[in-house]
């Protein structure tokens, strides 16, 4: 039996925490509308790629981000059947609550990125790996803090595309570099244009995880927005870029 067949089949639901909804309903169910950008900016990045190959992994990659939206929708739409009603204001969320509108602003902005080589590093070597941390990998632990441990296993299996999608891009970025060695120039600028914004639309999350129970053994979230970023600088360093100044993100 699949974990969200096990929701519907054992009332999973109605056993979780009241507050644990309203977290629900504010963090994860609006993702369907910016997972969906994600979901088109990398079928343009393989659809206008330079080779064969890269044309390839997007496409795998534009398959795995629509994944993730059917697996959220289809988890809003099981809450949905235990509590009508469940997210009914995810839109309105979306396009207008404060803590959206940074990531909206981003992505909003990449959908009219017509560089392919622009959309490719501002999509999968800056906001992406940012954003699936916060989602994939700290929601996943906040989830297991409020014993929603189905919610914390579908995170996490969704994770383990990322990992893929990071390790393809940092492969193609690093191949362009060693070719051109001028690419690194182009990249870091790039990177240097949209870093701020990944940082202020992670960030403006913070407030929904500070202070509240992790998974088991965890101690409570403290600084999310440093680690993402120090995630984030990690999977940069590895190619021998640099994460933009942090002065130039407040």
């Amino acid at each position: 039996m699949s974990t969200v067949e096990e929701i519907e089949v054992n009332g999973y639901d109605r056993e979780l925490q009241p507050r644990w909804f309203q977290t629900l309903g504010t963090l994860v169910a609006p993702f369907r509308y910016p997972g969906h950008a994600l979901m088109m900016i990398a079928a343009y990045a393989a659809q206008m790629a330079p080779g064969g190959r890269i044309v390839v992994a997007a496409m795998f990659q534009a398959g795995d981000e629509a994944r993730r939206v059917e697996r959220l929708a289809y988890r809003v739409r099981q809450v949905q059947l235990a509590f009508p009603g469940f997210a009914a204001d995810s839109k309105s969320l979306w396009e207008q609550d404060p803590c959206w509108q940074p990531l909206r602003q981003f992505v909003e902005r990449l959908l009219v990125t017509y560089d392919w080589g622009e959309a490719f590093v501002a999509l999968n070597l800056v906001l992406e790996p940012m954003i699936d941390d916060l989602l994939l990998k700290h929601t996943s632990d906040l989830a297991l803090g409020h014993d929603d441990h189905l919610l914390g296993q579908i995170f996490y299996s969704l994770n383990e595309d990322c990992q893929w999608h990071r390790q393809w891009s940092q492969a193609l970025t690093q191949t362009a570099i060693e070719d051109t060695p001028t690419n690194r120039q182009l990249i870091q600028t790039w990177i240097n244009k949209w870093y701020p914004g990944a940082v202020r639309a992670v960030d403006a999350f913070s407030s929904l995880f500070e202070g509240k129970p992790g998974g088991p053994s965890m101690p409570p979230f403290r600084d999310l927005t440093s680690q993402i970023l120090a995630f984030s600088a990690d999977y940069l360093h590895a190619m021998g870029l640099q994460p933009a100044s942090l002065s130039d993100a407040n």
